[in-house]
């Protein structure tokens, strides 16, 4: 599926597998999987536990290499794509850092840190000096509806807003792509389609790619396009 506006995909994938020695056996988390992903679309991926739903994204994600095939990433419509296999940890980790924001099932903030100070952190440590990362995370908490909680420390925070302030730490780079894994595993059903809801805005708003990972038959209704993972293999 490739961008109506440019005929060019974000994401690429041709043949690709990944397979993990565990216990002197081969398991095989994704057998073959051929994917384009487009700008601009809310994608979302389910299927049972083991499916390889996780291990798709942390391929998208530059967290782990395929074993086999291709995996292409062109954030840039106009440029030549990445191959995500060829790059050494160094390109990868800046990658991360500058064009892909991460959501996880668990929110991953610093206890000490305010909501603000969790936002501004990843901006810091890329160098962007503390005026114009606390601007950014302000920014940004005001984007998901946590302006009047900048300064409440994580246990201050109910579950589904400290989702929210991962979300903003996620976007605080202006990232072009959200990978989410189980972003509402940790949540009641209600605050669940709030964050579902949220996905869905920054999709319009901004002609953000979120591409969700889930259990959740919930979030259905906000996807642009559903695939659905079995045994490592996209389902017809």
């Amino acid at each position: 599926m490739a961008d109506s506006a440019t005929g060019v995909a974000l994401f690429e994938l041709r043949g690709v597998e990944r397979q993990f020695g565990r216990g002197g056996e081969v398991v095989v988390a994704l057998a073959g999987v051929d994917l384009d992903v487009a700008r601009g679309e809310l994608l979302l991926v389910m299927g049972p536990s083991g499916s390889g739903k996780s291990t798709l994204l942390h391929l998208l994600g530059g967290l782990e290499r395929p074993t086999a095939g291709c995996a292409r990433f062109r954030p840039d419509p106009a440029a030549p794509p990445i191959d995500l296999a060829a790059q050494d940890d160094e390109a990868l980790a800046a990658l991360r850092r500058r064009t892909l924001g991460f959501v996880f099932q668990e929110f991953h903030l610093l206890a000490t840190l305010t909501a603000a100070e969790n936002v501004a952190l990843p901006l810091l440590l890329d160098g962007i000096g503390e005026r114009a990362a606390r601007a950014a995370a302000e920014r940004r908490l005001a984007q998901v509806g946590l302006a009047a909680r900048a300064g409440h420390l994580p246990d201050q925070l109910s579950g589904g807003e400290r989702q929210r302030v991962a979300i903003a730490r996620a976007l605080a780079a202006d990232p072009p792509v959200l990978l989410c894994d189980e972003p509402t595993g940790s949540l009641d059903s209600a605050r669940g389609q709030e964050i579902f809801a949220l996905l869905q805005r920054l999709t319009r708003a901004e002609g953000r790619t979120v591409v969700v990972v889930t259990h959740d038959p919930a979030a259905r209704p906000f996807a642009d396009r559903v695939l659905t993972l079995r045994d490592g293999r996209l389902a017809p």
